[in-house]
């Protein structure tokens, strides 16, 4: 569409769209297109709450979930909650680079104070095991 100038979230709309209603990003991509993380998967990690059958382009990699997974919105995008996508970090990424992100998910307004308390007495336990 030339109408429409580009945007960096393009390729993350385009996961969403292949895949249909009820699509949402999750992990790594979260975290990346809210900025919180020095993370740049090669790939966009996209859920969904039903199977899909279509022929995906290999920059997409997709999860089968629960419908009872939360979900909010970010940018006009679906995405897990970031509460949640940095819980499902936890292990692939340094614990230092997790409480990073929760500090400024916080001052972002991505976090409640409990979901940030939550995240940080956790990572806190990783730090010190």
């Amino acid at each position: 569409m030339d109408d429409i100038p580009p945007s960096p979230n393009d390729q993350y709309a385009e996961a969403l769209l292949r895949l249909g209603e009820g699509a949402f990003l999750r992990g790594g991509s979260v975290l990346a297109l809210h900025g919180l993380a020095d993370v740049n998967p090669r790939r966009i990690q996209v859920a969904t709450r039903r199977r899909t059958r279509s022929k995906l382009p290999p920059f997409i990699d997709v999860t089968l979930v629960s419908d009872d997974v939360p979900v909010s919105d970010h940018e006009e995008l679906r995405t897990q909650t970031v509460h949640d996508a940095i819980t499902e970090r936890r292990g692939r990424v340094e614990v230092s680079r997790l409480r990073e992100a929760a500090d400024h998910a916080r001052t972002q307004g991505f976090l409640t104070a409990p979901e940030w308390t939550d995240l940080a007495e956790e990572l806190a336990k990783e730090l010190t095991a």
